[in-house]
């Protein structure tokens, strides 16, 4: 198990040195392939917090970005903003509102940062007491 683990570290360690952004490999390419679906969405605001996104083809859902919630339950699932929270981002940047950073809307479990300090430990074997 130990052995396992020490290799484990490592290799997340070689994957973490090599990425680039604040979030792991993986979340950017899901970051990534969402920003180019969500283009063909579009975002209309429907009262309060909430946002109507529709596409062709009787594709629609509702998100509410005060409650960091889509109908499509994708984003509450998984934490990563799905392809109709960025086409709701990017109306309501259209629209003057604040979104802030697109980051700030992904769970932390998601950032380098995180990733970091979770394999920051090192699997090793304690010296036996004399």
């Amino acid at each position: 198990m130990r052995q396992y683990l020490i290799k484990r570290i490592c290799n997340v360690m070689k994957v973490m040195d090599k990425a680039k952004g604040p979030f792991t490999p993986t979340t950017t390419t899901i970051l990534d392939v969402n920003k180019s679906h969500a283009s063909h969405y579009i975002a209309r605001w429907n009262g309060g917090e909430k946002y109507q996104v529709t596409r062709a083809w009787q594709d629609q859902h509702v998100v509410d970005v005060r409650n960091n919630t889509c109908t499509c339950r994708k984003w509450e699932l998984i934490g990563i903003p799905c392809k109709h929270v960025i086409a709701t981002l990017y109306e309501m940047t259209k629209n003057s509102e604040d979104v802030g950073d697109i980051y700030r809307w992904f769970n932390k479990v998601y950032w380098l940062d995180t990733w970091k300090n979770a394999y920051s430990y090192k699997a090793y074997k304690e010296e036996e007491e004399k």
